[in-house]
């Protein structure tokens, strides 16, 4: 039988990975942000070669920022889920 629970400790299910907007709006605006990241950081090189390089470093060390909240909010969001279900699943709904 599989198992939800063992697929996620094997690194199976990876929700960071898996987990992305559909909207179109969404693939709109992140394409946009990277082509005008892109221009930035072309134009920012033509001025100043060095400071291009170190905005570059900037962006790529915020990405693990990123990455850690978006993990909190699905630690909390889960959370938030387990609690539901219990009260689902509660005999006595006031408890």
């Amino acid at each position: 039988m599989y198992s939800v629970l063992e697929a996620l400790y094997n690194g199976e299910i990876m929700p960071s990975e898996r987990c992305r907007p559909s909207q179109e709006e969404y693939r709109h605006l992140a394409r946009e942000h990277a082509q005008n990241q892109q221009r930035m950081l072309e134009r920012v090189a033509r001025l100043d070669p060095d400071l291009a390089e170190e905005l570059a470093a900037f962006l790529d060390d915020y990405m693990p920022v990123l990455a850690m909240e978006e993990a909190a909010v699905f630690v909390d969001a889960f959370r938030l889920g387990a609690r539901i279900m219990m009260e689902v699943l509660a005999k006595d709904p006031d408890q």
